[in-house]
């Protein structure tokens, strides 16, 4: 009996810290920006020879708009790009996607204007494709299309001032649907589902306004 008195006490003092979030017309800016690349040395014969390696381009702004106090819809617009030489001629291979992802967040206050817990839902829509390229040879390889629905569990944002906001994200449950169409008119539907702790995880920067 004591116990579930303690454990009622327990919810009531959460849930006392938790009533505050953020404020119904509150609106933030956020994105990243992510670059990869690098060469390749090869020692063939006593020579040493340097080719490019494989060089990766990421961009992804994002919208967020409180529609209600504590409630919150964002909007993300996602670039990724990827060059990957091939060995043994000049040619590449070069990939893109394209992604449009809408999505809400529920904030509740742990420390007063400080630190909140903000479990969100996203619902991403992309499309992309790939194509080899060798001097003026340029190869369709594929298509494709995909859905995503994604439910974040663990996440959590830090205000060290009243503009600037640290956003971490992790520990995500969901579902993606992608359709593949190859050179040759075959298409490839699939499926999966994704659950962990450590999966989705990001670190982002966000202005208030």
């Amino acid at each position: 009996m004591k116990k579930l008195m303690m454990i009622s006490v327990l919810f009531l003092a959460v849930g006392s810290v938790v009533l505050s979030g953020q404020d119904k017309g509150s609106m933030y800016v956020s994105g990243s920006v992510s670059v990869s690349g690098g060469n390749v040395t090869s020692l063939s014969g006593g020579t040493s020879v340097k080719t490019p390696g494989v060089f990766e381009l990421g961009v992804s702004p994002q919208f967020g708009y409180f529609v209600a106090d504590n409630w919150e819809i964002h909007l993300g617009v996602g670039y990724s790009y990827l060059k990957e030489p091939s060995f043994g001629d000049d040619g590449s291979t070069k990939a893109s996607l394209w992604s449009l992802s809408p999505g809400v967040s529920y904030y509740a206050c742990i420390v007063d204007g400080r630190l909140y817990y903000t479990p969100g839902l996203d619902v991403s829509v992309g499309f992309g494709g790939a194509k080899y390229s060798s001097g003026s040879v340029k190869e369709p390889l594929y298509d494709s299309r995909e859905v995503s629905l994604t439910l974040y569990l663990l996440s959590f944002e830090y205000r060290p001032s009243e503009h600037f906001g640290i956003s971490f994200r992790a520990g995500s449950a969901g579902y993606t649907y992608r359709v593949t169409d190859n050179g040759s008119g075959t298409s490839v539907k699939s499926g999966s589902y994704s659950l962990g702790l450590n999966l989705g995880a990001s670190l982002g920067l966000r202005w208030w306004f």
